[in-house]
């Protein structure tokens, strides 16, 4: 993780979307207020408040949607230049607790740009790719057996190995230890702490990463899960629901919403 130099220095930046709609994340060590956004050719531009004495350009590693990002002072404060492999309209800007959620209509197709092969930049280990692992593992029991019903014990789906499950959540929290705006550590802890018992301080960190990015289907199963530990059947079931409204795949639609089903009967 970058350290911060200026009050508004961009400390992560990923992309949201894997379909067809772009949509990316900001997030600033301490977020400035928004003045102004336009689209400018092949480039969305941000201007912000406050004080930002330097000039930053990030060029992500693989990423589908942005080609750079460049920082610099303005005027009023800080500006922030997106590029873009095409044009785009219909920018909207979101502001969250830690930065803001971009989302716009692109132009002419994208296609299968992998972005810049070499340098890798420094914000390649912002951009971490959504992964779908402990989404995957978490699920599977509650996938339908030959005979038509799903398994229900989920953490034995989700610790086939208990020396190796504690390994990864020791390296989780000190992932989110490190970097507390890192998605998929905090999602990775926060299922570790349930595994563990700890029902509502998983609740808190899956509600941060939901906030963020309200479509990680790994992060609302495991909602679903702390809500169902706590005794909020109700919401348990609105969440797994919300899941298979997410998935990426069939697969995933239909074992969340078995869990659903479960909770009712």
């Amino acid at each position: 993780m970058l350290s911060a130099i200026a009050d508004a220095d961009i400390i992560d930046l990923r992309e949201l979307s894997s379909g067809d709609q772009p949509e990316i994340f900001i997030g600033f060590d301490d977020v400035p207020e928004l003045l102004n956004s336009r689209v400018n050719g092949r480039a969305i531009e941000l201007e912000f408040s406050g004080p930002y004495p330097r000039v930053r350009r990030i060029e992500p590693a693989g990423a589908r949607w942005i080609l750079a990002v460049e920082a610099m002072p303005s005027e009023f404060g800080q500006l922030v230049r997106i590029e873009l492999p095409d044009s785009a309209n219909e920018l909207d800007v979101i502001p969250t607790e830690s930065g803001y959620r971009l989302s716009w209509v692109a132009i002419a197709a994208v296609g299968d740009w992998a972005g810049p092969s070499e340098p890798e930049s420094e914000v390649s280990a912002l951009m971490p790719s959504t992964t779908m692992e402990i989404a995957e593992t978490s699920i599977e029991a509650a996938m339908p057996t030959p005979n038509g019903e799903p398994a229900a014990d989920l953490s034995s789906a989700r610790s086939p190995n208990s020396s190796l499950q504690a390994d990864a959540c020791d390296q989780a929290a000190a992932l989110v230890e490190s970097d507390p705006w890192d998605i998929d550590a905090l999602t990775r802890h926060a299922v570790c702490l349930l595994d563990d018992g700890q029902a509502e301080e998983a609740t808190v960190l899956l509600e941060r990463v939901i906030a963020f990015e309200p479509g990680r289907f790994d992060a609302v199963i495991a909602l679903a899960e702390a809500h169902a530990a706590r005794g909020n059947i109700e919401s348990a079931r609105a969440l797994y629901e919300q899941a298979a409204n997410v998935a990426a795949t069939d697969g995933q639609a239909v074992a969340a919403r078995a869990l659903a089903r479960e909770l009712v009967n």
